[in-house]
């Protein structure tokens, strides 16, 4: 059977676990912003870190008792399970301590901010304060602009990546934060962590991607979107099979096959988009996937498909 090239990470190790290849994908993946912007986390720091990891990776993966329930049994929330995610991994490193999660910070008995995660590296001697967020945007020209929407079009990345770089990831400037960090042995040191995936319509994918802002890594993860109405649905193996991918399991595909989700044909992916659309307005987020000669389901492509009026709806 002929294999085709992973739309995700190339040359990685495939576990057992769901959860375990969400977590490698996570910590992993390249940025969706320009690490150039300062304070974004670069793709080298993500590889050093997994590297770091792995090792205890694989004996999570061969004792999933150690995993707590919020990632085993998640809410259908993609955010909080990545959020939780990075929690339970910080959690587990010998040389992580002081770690907190969500941290408000108050000011005149109002919120002015929360922290995602403070902690401090012990063998490196630093503090760290992470901004982290998984993001899924798709690619959308009008006649007066070119702006990413997320499937629920009152996202946008412009807004996203202003918010992250401009206000969230300062917060630790602010003087009712003073309180909280003072307790950290060195000055922390400020990283955002985006991950995610940006989508193209298909006719564009197909061909070439567009010039993009400077705030967008050039090493971004890549998909597809087309409009429900008259789906263009790029196949690119006669023998390929599609999954439609639930929430919060947005992030690695290999285990999922047989648990999560059902492997359907391509015809009978139509009929499923068919389906879907004429009781809801909902996008539909799907996978191609092949088989390898281990039972693994590679991922080749993934794509959203929206309903006709989208971005308005």
């Amino acid at each position: 059977m002929a294999m085709c090239k992973p739309a995700i990470l190339t040359n990685r190790r495939m576990f057992k676990q769901q959860v375990i290849n969400d977590l490698a994908w996570l910590i992993q993946s390249p940025s969706l912003l320009n690490n150039k912007l300062g304070f974004v986390m670069s793709d080298e720091e993500s590889r050093n870190l997994y590297q770091e990891i792995e090792p205890e990776m694989i004996k999570w993966d061969e004792n999933p008792s150690v995993l707590p329930d919020q990632i085993i049994n998640p809410q259908p929330y993609v955010g909080d399970y990545f959020e939780n995610l990075i929690a339970f991994w910080l959690s587990k490193r010998a040389d992580i301590e002081h770690i907190l999660q969500r941290k408000v910070v108050m000011e005149d008995n109002r919120t002015i901010g929360e922290f995602d995660f403070l902690f401090h590296h012990r063998r490196l001697k630093q503090s760290y304060h992470w901004e982290v967020a998984v993001k899924f945007y798709l690619y959308f020209e009008s006649e007066k602009d070119v702006i990413f929407y997320g499937p629920n079009s009152r996202d946008q990345l412009s807004i996203k990546s202003e918010k992250m770089l401009n206000q969230q990831i300062m917060l630790s400037k602010k003087s009712a934060a003073k309180k909280i960090i003072n307790h950290y042995p060195t000055a922390l040191l400020p990283q955002i962590v985006l991950k995610g995936y940006l989508f193209y319509p298909t006719q564009l994918w197909q061909t070439s991607i567009p010039k993009l802002p400077d705030y967008i890594s050039r090493n971004h993860l890549k998909g597809w979107w087309t409009y429900a109405n008259n789906p263009n649905i790029p196949q690119h193996h006669t023998d390929s099979n599609w999954l439609i991918l639930n929430k919060p399991f947005w992030l690695a595909i290999e285990a999922r096959t047989g648990i999560n989700n059902a492997v359907l044909t391509y015809d009978d992916l139509q009929d499923r988009i068919k389906e879907h659309f004429q009781c809801s307005q909902k996008p539909l987020h799907l996978a191609e996937v092949m088989q390898n000669s281990r039972n693994e389901q590679i991922e080749c492509s993934r794509g959203f498909v929206v309903p006709a009026n989208w971005p308005q709806s």
